[in-house]
């Protein structure tokens, strides 16, 4: 009898379970570092409407406000100066984590920026919700009357970058 060449039903197993394995653990680490990506776009966009608030205050001589709540972030101009947002407001939705002022959901906290871009609303803003196992870069913003700087939550700070 001439010998057959070929693979056994058990070799066969074998490599689809390791392929199984092997794709359980891609995916896995395909979700985390999405939703680090996710976190990291986030709170760089608050970053940039928070800045271009800053800087269109400066420019235009005209109060901005900048209304952050637990999923949504608005900014507009205020030109008569009762802190609310006058006209159409820019809103960006995020409705996949919470906002954080602090260590509570932002409920409404508003930063308002004067004429010259300066604020007196020192605060910090973090992003929380997202899994255990993902590790930003980046989640937190620190608010200060001269500067706005992006960092990673450690201990319940945020350590500025």
């Amino acid at each position: 009898m001439k010998s057959q060449s070929g693979f056994t039903l058990v070799e066969l197993m074998v490599v689809v379970v390791l392929i199984g394995i092997i794709l359980a653990m891609v995916t896995l680490n395909f979700t985390q570092l999405n939703e680090k990506y996710t976190v990291e776009s986030n709170m760089k966009e608050i970053y940039s409407m928070l800045m271009r608030a800053r800087n269109d205050a400066s420019t235009t001589n005209m109060p901005r406000l900048v209304v952050i709540a637990a999923n949504q972030v608005q900014t507009g101009a205020d030109a008569d100066g009762n802190n609310i947002i006058d006209g159409v407001a820019v809103t960006k939705r995020y409705p996949r984590f919470t906002i954080n002022c602090g260590i509570n959901p932002c409920v409404g906290n508003t930063v308002a920026f004067d004429r010259r871009g300066l604020t007196n609303n020192n605060q910090t803003i973090s992003v929380a919700g997202f899994s255990a196992g993902t590790t930003p870069a980046m989640d937190c913003i620190v608010i200060a009357a001269t500067r706005i700087n992006i960092g990673i939550m450690t201990g319940g700070n945020c350590v500025q970058r």
